[in-house]
């Protein structure tokens, strides 16, 4: 199973991506140095609109700061929806971009994206990842269009991002296992980015070698984004474990990673975790909170939109009065 340590990017939704340099110049030549650690996936790349944090719109000079021992194992993402969409924007030729690019996309975009990304592998000589995020909530047709239209340009690797915590391979196995002969079929590799919001990540990432999948990711502490993501220390092991446990000692105080009831409930019923923290701004209990989610329709789970949470409260409020 290879593995990418995406502690610096998707944890970095927990410091606003604004991580202090003296700590990423320690951090990535420890890391960089294990063996069982195929990619560092260190921030996204030429993004807009929506943190200010450096590691959220990585640009050449920070890249060339961090990264004097190579860019072969450095990782990076893309969210389509927010990234400069010129080439040109972009370095050309091989070594002079990360080892790995990682694009997410919405599945309105997938044809878009599926394009960009091979214009992408051509240009810089990376390899490639399409990465399916709010994977819980898309249909099968849905998922076997995705594989379909990867089929003409594949890359590298087809990721499936479980963004809200709720699958249970377990239970979703056969299904999966599926998809992942699909995507083999296609010629990408299947992989899969685990989140931990109802403490199922290390038991499903335990089934993703029999079920076909031959890539994960895992961060320190599980630190991510809402609730976090499979713990890195959980599947490394042996003296390597200890390197990783020694940095979690030493920079403690950036590992801190939240954990919040509401977000169990955003998890079970596969919807965005930002309502859990609108609904602990709003004084919700928890009753209240589960019958919300639970009327939440397939495109506001996924959307977060704080008005449909005011309405659904107006709406309460009112049927109380009469």
């Amino acid at each position: 199973m290879k593995l990418i340590d995406v502690t610096l990017r998707d944890g970095g939704h927990q410091v606003d991506f604004a991580w202090p340099l003296d700590f990423v110049k320690h951090y990535l030549p420890v890391v960089l140095g294990l063996s069982q650690i195929d990619f560092i996936e260190i921030g996204y790349w030429k993004q807009s609109g929506k943190f200010a944090g450096r590691f959220y719109s990585v640009d050449e000079e920070l890249l060339e700061l961090l990264t004097s021992g190579g860019l072969r194992k450095i990782g990076i993402m893309i969210d389509f929806h927010y990234c400069n969409k010129s080439l040109e924007a972009y370095p050309s030729g091989e070594g002079l971009a990360p080892g790995l690019i990682r694009l997410t996309s919405r599945k309105e975009d997938f044809e878009q994206a599926l394009d960009f990304l091979s214009e992408l592998k051509s240009h810089t000589g990376a390899l490639t990842s399409l990465n399916i995020f709010n994977i819980s909530n898309y249909s099968r047709l849905e998922i076997l269009r995705a594989i379909s239209l990867a089929a003409a340009k594949p890359p590298d690797f087809i990721y499936f991002a479980d963004t809200h915590g709720s699958i249970d391979l377990e239970h979703q196995g056969a299904e999966f296992a599926d998809y992942a002969r699909r995507i083999t079929d296609v010629g990408s590799e299947p992989g899969f980015h685990l989140h931990n919001h109802t403490g199922k990540a290390f038991f499903n990432h335990r089934l993703l070698g029999e079920l076909g999948y031959v890539i994960s990711d895992g961060s320190i502490n599980g630190l991510g984004k809402g609730l976090g993501n499979l713990a890195l220390e959980q599947v490394v092991t042996g003296s390597e474990r200890s390197e990783l446990l020694e940095l979690w000692r030493q920079y403690d105080s950036l590992f801190e990673m939240r954990r919040s009831p509401f977000g169990m409930i955003t998890g079970t019923f596969s919807a965005a975790d930002h309502y859990a923290d609108q609904a602990v701004q709003l004084g919700l209990d928890i009753r209240s909170f589960r019958h919300f989610v639970e009327c939440l329709e397939v495109s506001e789970k996924d959307n977060y939109d704080r008005n449909v949470m005011l309405r659904f409260l107006g709406e309460s409020t009112g049927n109380r009065d009469k």
